[in-house]
């Protein structure tokens, strides 16, 4: 078995280039230029540069709404330099403004489009100073009313520096206690993952959203990144956890198998560092209280899909599954919330995963059924919903499970699935630029093929630097790009997906449907 150890750190990352004297000094020193002479010129006369210039000498008289006027509202068209300059106006006329949110969603997309890591630093450090000047409770009413994930991310950072959790803590506690974690974020963060063998592909995926996660940041300065492969051996996590503590851990990230986790949870010496797996056991007992576990489970969206189909007033279900192991566990999970809410499961129809016939499948059913449970590769979904709408009386409303949704666009296909409700990850509906992060780093286009893996990896980094505040409760939760995060008293992350229905091949979001 080969077992390879990586590492990074801040100080020996490629980050280390310096800010050109140009563009982003600009930029990161507001754009100082004094004396700039007003201009008379007409606004249609004016070029991309003095308009620019214009907005800045607005901006020095007090005027943020005349400069907001100079400013184009789409940056796009704009050389690169140009457009991080606007930006950078926009984002200070509209804090000058008391805009906020709008504010927020402007310094999101500055940091989006800067060119390197430490000139994302730079800008995250300005916003992050500016957001904690902020009170508590102006913080929490703003996350309240933020509609966009990357929001209320910046505001979920500010809130968790203006509110440490430590200070009610006793000193005396042993660095090994859980609530240690409150204290602060970790400052090394060991991964462990099954990076070579059969789980290799989805392994480094995982870990491109961990690094992407790394890259972006967060309050405080950026631990040290550790990663060790156990290889394909469930066994090979105790070794590496007794590697990872001896070299300094202060939190584990994984493993990825059940298997592996139950090692973990039952190693013999306890857990002297702290565990966010990336899976759960078998194990149906107590865990660690040192052992938190957060996972993509796929029954728990179908839960989350009989709650919010019982919710719109359906009580007669038909399930259309594949004839697979995992179909049978989604239907099990479904009908079995379903049936406790108070619906009824009428009709339940397996078809198999290869040679699937639509009109076999959606043939005689029972009378007075109104909603339809979904779930499939999307080829299966883009052939049943179609003849759904041909053969059935009546629209039936079709609520799904993420798998329908390749995760990545394509409308020309996904245009026979308009009309489905889908329950899925924020990161993968909202469609952003800046997708929360994820893609501010360059991903290799050879392994990213597991979009969801890589927001899972990215998620788990940031559940990982907030354990200690989210695992006291008190309605403190994460709003991540897989959805929105809680942990229960028993270590359990729960998960919230977000709501979407598809309209001319694309998924949207449903507002009314957002937790």
């Amino acid at each position: 078995m080969t077992c390879s150890v990586y590492m990074i750190h801040p100080r020996h990352h490629t980050w280390r280039r310096k800010l050109g004297a140009g563009v982003l000094g600009l930029v990161l020193m507001a754009l100082s230029v004094p004396g700039l002479a007003e201009f008379s010129l007409a606004s249609s006369m004016l070029t991309d540069q003095d308009r620019l210039r214009a907005a800045q000498a607005a901006l020095e008289r007090q005027d943020p709404l005349t400069a907001l006027g100079y400013l184009p509202a789409d940056s796009g068209h704009l050389a690169p330099s140009m457009a991080l300059q606007s930006l950078y106006l926009r984002a200070q006329a509209e804090m000058a403004l008391g805009r906020t949110l709008d504010a927020i969603s402007t310094w999101n997309r500055l940091h989006g489009q800067m060119p390197d890591a430490q000139s994302r630093s730079r800008i995250r450090q300005q916003l992050m100073a500016w957001l904690e000047g902020f009170d508590p409770a102006d913080l929490r009413s703003l996350r309240s009313r933020a509609s966009h994930p990357d929001t209320v991310q910046w505001l979920d950072q500010a809130l968790l520096a203006r509110t440490p959790a430590s200070g009610h803590l006793s000193h005396e506690r042993t660095a090994s206690h859980p609530a240690t974690l409150a204290s602060g974020p970790p400052r090394q963060i060991a991964v462990i993952l099954p990076l070579t063998g059969r789980y290799g592909g989805v392994s480094r995926n995982i870990l491109q959203g961990i690094r992407a996660a790394h890259e972006s940041g967060g309050p405080g300065p950026a631990p040290i990144l550790m990663v060790y492969d156990m290889g394909e051996t469930p066994a090979g996590v105790l070794r590496r956890y007794d590697e990872a503590v001896a070299d300094g851990a202060e939190l584990v990230i994984g493993p990825l198998s059940r298997a592996a986790v139950d090692l973990l949870a039952g190693r013999a010496a306890g857990l002297p560092v702290p565990v966010l797996t990336l899976n759960h056991g078998e194990n149906r007992g107590r865990y660690p209280e040192q052992l938190f576990r957060y996972s993509l489970n796929p029954e728990h969206e179908a839960i989350q899909v009989a709650t919010r189909a019982f919710a719109q007033g359906h009580r007669q279900a038909v399930v259309l599954v594949p004839r697979t192991e995992l179909g049978e566990r989604l239907q099990g999970a479904f009908a079995a919330r379903f049936e406790a809410l108070g619906g009824t499961v009428r009709l339940v129809r397996r078809f198999p995963p290869q040679g699937m016939n639509p009109a076999e499948v959606l043939g005689q059913w029972p009378q007075n059924v109104d909603m339809v449970f979904l779930s499939g590769e999307p080829g299966h979904a883009r052939m049943l919903v179609p003849g759904l709408q041909r053969h059935r009386t009546g629209a039936l409303p079709v609520y799904a499970t993420s798998h329908i949704f390749s995760g990545r666009q394509n409308p020309a296909l996904d245009r026979d699935l308009d009309g489905v409700f889908v329950a899925d990850m924020p990161w993968l509906l909202f469609q952003t630029d800046s997708r929360a992060g994820l893609d501010q780093v360059s991903l290799d286009a050879g392994l990213y093929h597991w979009p969801r893996m890589a927001a899972f990896g990215f998620d788990a980094y940031q559940l990982g630097l907030r354990l200690g505040t989210l695992q006291q409760g008190g309605g403190e939760r994460l709003y991540g790009l897989t959805g929105t995060l809680t942990i229960d008293n028993q270590g359990y992350v729960r998960r919230l997906p977000e709501w979407g229905q598809f309209a001319q091949g694309r998924p949207r979001v449903i507002a009314d449907w957002r937790h």
